[in-house]
């Protein structure tokens, strides 16, 4: 006669296995640094490779021909601009920054276009807008992201942080 239990399997929930599979994966990992190799690698592969391609990927739906007039490419592109440095700097007062710092603000949150052009790819896809507007919300995606660096170095030279 067998005792009770002998020879038979004892049942581990899937999620504990990976639960302490992670766990070791993830001793190992910061034993030998490779979380840090690894993040550089993803961080030149999304430079190097992942960025430029979604852009062409992008770019190839832009419908030239089809385009808005360019008042009306202006204006967006004015609009956006606007409306996210006054964003940027009045959230910043608000939250207690300098007048400088919330500039800065202001100017960082004008660098969010890239995230326009994954939303406008999106709606395109889904048939939300026509292919002049999807090609006109790239550009205008690309042209904000564009001025960010040079007004950032602007507002940097412009000196130390003041007070309100």
């Amino acid at each position: 006669a067998m005792p009770a239990g002998a020879g038979s399997r004892v049942y581990v929930p899937y999620t504990v296995v990976v639960f302490l599979v992670a766990l070791a994966v993830s001793d190992v990992a910061h034993r030998f640094d490779l979380v840090r190799r690894v993040k550089r690698i993803l961080a030149v592969a999304t430079d190097v490779i992942f960025g430029p391609l979604f852009l062409a990927y992008q770019g190839v739906h832009v419908a030239p021909d089809s385009l808005p007039g360019p008042g009306f490419l202006a204006a967006l592109i004015a609009v956006a601009i606007v409306f996210k440095l006054a964003g940027g700097y009045w959230t910043g007062l608000l939250s207690g920054l300098s007048r400088r710092d919330a500039r800065g603000v202001a100017i960082v949150m004008n660098a969010r276009g890239l995230m326009e052009i994954v939303i406008a790819g999106i709606a395109y896809r889904a048939g939300l807008v026509s292919a002049p507007i999807f090609s006109a919300l790239l550009i205008m995606g690309t042209v904000i992201t564009m001025l960010t660096p040079p007004l950032l170095a602007r507002w940097q030279r412009s000196g130390g942080s003041s007070q309100r």
